[in-house]
């Protein structure tokens, strides 16, 4: 049986196009590896996807290993980054999203039919190859495409991971606060228990009267008050940086946290530095990927929203049961979808649409930057400040006045309650200390997120709040 030229040049013409679709591929550890390189600051070189999980960067070593000491906030990233199951579902997604804007860039498979009818005198086969005239003529184009979605897929990786690691960085903080007041509490309840014993002793002897023997209940009452509520809050920070880390329960026995936070910075970022690091940001470079991408796929819309064309090359054998004599022909078929009831203008609008969409969105996003820098830079500096006045203002004015206070009491200059006052006083000093430093930390946080790319505006918005309420509390 004799095969037609016209049928394999065409076969050949077409495997060879065909081959051509395999140019756009994921890798996904040189995506990572890219990752690290562009987010340094922020992965400390360390992000990893365990394709594996039995791998022993991935069992419990790892951690066990971290948790021997005080996790501090570089550990618990390098804990995340390398451990957490949440953290490497989010980089698997990401895999799997590069993998399917990468299949844009390929064609369809061919379909290849075969059919065999026979009757009493002759016996017909058939073979038809056919596949998407269109897909062929606009496979340059969507490999094109296939590669700016690869590139919006990996800005999309960097803006999560950096988010990612933002709300572990303000979970530890919020942890490491929590715990430090929890002790600052402890301390105050002993101290309202020993000098609630002391006012009913000295009640009993009739130094006391019993007013003043109950505000010392009192204060010991709200001490404990105090004490449980700081312990449940300790508590729950703790249970949420366990949930972000991804620990186990024996891990989270095991997981032990600095006292208190770093002391603040001998002086704060100047606004030129800001200015010269948020110059390449993330939310930048993905509005303008999204307006490439959707440029290197309009021309495409606007020709496939008219039509669509399928070849078949056909070929075709009969023979006849009686003389045994064969008959072979071949030849081709085009089937073109008719734009009779619709004729695209709905997908070109569409098209145009969210081009047009995508060119007001960078816009937006170019104008937006210098704005959400500032907002970012003045929290920053603000709770900078006010961490600063309490520091070094307002708790050594809180410590010499506790002391002079004690002083008096002794010499019976003041009364127990002006004492008490200024104690409860003095605790909403310290614990207001303790939040102004919380605050600059998170407000640091929130700024170098914003400098990459990743405005955090609601955490922003809490941070002028806290620090508001701060600067209240210190007059």
């Amino acid at each position: 049986m004799k095969t037609s030229p016209l049928y394999w040049r065409l076969s050949v013409i077409t495997l060879g196009i065909l081959s051509l679709s395999g140019c756009a591929t994921v890798d996904m550890s040189k995506s990572v590896q890219q990752t690290n390189q562009q987010l340094a600051p922020f992965t400390q070189g360390e992000l990893v996807l365990h394709q594996d999980l039995e791998s022993p960067n991935f069992q419990q070593n790892f951690a066990d290993e971290l948790l021997k000491s005080p996790l501090n906030q570089s550990k618990a990233v390098s804990l995340l980054l390398n451990y957490s199951p949440e953290f490497q579902s989010l980089l698997a997604q990401n895999w799997s999203q590069q993998s399917m804007a990468a299949q844009i860039g390929r064609i369809h498979n061919p379909a290849f039919s075969f059919e065999r009818v026979s009757n009493a005198h002759e016996i017909e086969i058939g073979q038809v190859l056919s596949f998407g005239l269109l897909d062929l003529l606009t496979l340059p184009a969507r490999q094109e495409a296939a590669k700016w979605q690869l590139k919006q897929r990996q800005a999309e990786l960097a803006v999560k991971v950096v988010t990612q690691i933002s709300q572990l960085r303000n979970a530890w903080i919020d942890a490491v606060v929590a715990q430090e007041k929890w002790q600052y509490a402890k301390k105050v309840m002993t101290a309202a228990e020993a000098t609630a014993t002391l006012a009913k002793r000295m009640q009993a002897a009739g130094n006391f009267t019993r007013s003043q023997s109950l505000r010392q209940q009192l204060f010991y009452s709200d001490a404990a008050v105090t004490l449980a509520k700081r312990q449940h809050e300790w508590l729950s920070k703790k249970e949420q940086l366990v949930r972000l880390l991804g620990l186990t329960a024996k891990q989270a026995k095991q997981l032990k946290l600095p006292s208190q936070l770093s002391d603040l910075p001998d002086s704060p970022l100047s606004v030129e530095s800001v200015k010269n690091l948020g110059a390449n940001r993330l939310d930048i470079q993905m509005a303008q990927i999204q307006l490439d991408s959707l440029l290197s796929t309009y021309g495409i819309e606007k020709v496939t929203s008219f039509t669509d064309i399928e070849v078949g090359l056909i070929k075709e054998s009969k023979e006849d049961r009686e003389s045994g004599d064969k008959e072979n022909s071949d030849g081709f078929e085009i089937e073109i979808q008719l734009p009779i009831f619709d004729w695209g203008e709905l997908k070109r609008q569409s098209a145009k649409a969210k081009l047009l969409q995508a060119q007001t969105q960078l816009l937006t996003t170019q104008r937006q930057a210098s704005s959400y820098l500032r907002e970012s830079y003045s929290a920053y500096r603000t709770a900078y400040d006010i961490a600063n006045h309490y520091q070094n203002e307002v708790v050594p004015m809180q410590e010499i006045l506790a002391e002079e206070n004690t002083y008096q009491y002794n010499g019976m200059f003041i009364s127990v309650f002006q004492l008490i006052a200024d104690s409860k006083q003095q605790i909403s000093a310290i614990e207001s200390a303790i939040d102004a430093k919380a605050d600059f930390w998170k407000a640091k946080t929130n700024l170098d997120a914003n400098l990459i790319g990743q405005p955090i505006t609601s955490i922003l918005t809490q941070i002028n709040s806290n620090s508001a309420n701060n600067a209240s509390d210190a007059h």
